[in-house]
């Protein structure tokens, strides 16, 4: 399951490559996920998410603002698919609780149905948005398509089921 998991994980950045247009390699392009996954899982985010992309991706010609939305996208990806996840099982068989915990069974149903919510507006506005970019202080945000958010959110939930495997 981890061998699985590892695998499809470092798929995550060939959907970043077809979002930026670059043109490395599959297997190098995975190479460098899976050797940035690992490091994030045993050193954290910034050191192995982050650091190691930017550092493996500049080496091989990509500039930062492909890697900043290459990133992203994984990122968005990852929670995607945790979030469609923990929604739904919350929402539709919802985990018993320790009595000494503050939510109780309706709070974690309505949790679920938050993570729902915002799930689905991420792919609709991806799916049905008129207007693909936005700029923020400088910085332009461009939607994926709704079939890549789609491909997101399947990828994301089966590598949430795999670990939870």
């Amino acid at each position: 399951m981890a061998v699985a998991s590892l695998a499809l994980y470092s798929c995550y950045d060939l959907l970043g490559r077809r979002y930026t247009g670059h043109r490395l390699p599959t297997l190098r392009v995975m190479l460098v996920t899976f050797i940035s996954y690992v490091f994030n899982l045993n050193l954290g985010a910034l050191i192995g998410g982050v650091a190691f992309r930017l550092r493996l991706y500049t080496r091989l010609g990509l500039h930062t603002g492909q890697i900043t939305r290459i990133y992203s996208l994984s990122l968005v990806t990852h929670w995607l698919g945790y979030f469609l996840l923990a929604g739904s099982l919350f929402v539709l068989h919802p985990l018993p609780l320790p009595p000494s915990w503050p939510i109780h069974r309706v709070g974690l149903q309505l949790l679920g149905a938050a993570l729902l919510a915002g799930s689905l507006a991420y792919l609709l506005l991806c799916a049905l948005s008129q207007r693909r970019s936005w700029a923020w202080r400088g910085h332009a945000f461009a939607l994926p398509l709704g079939r890549m958010a789609a491909l997101q959110a399947a990828m994301g939930t089966a590598n949430w089921l795999l670990l939870g495997t």
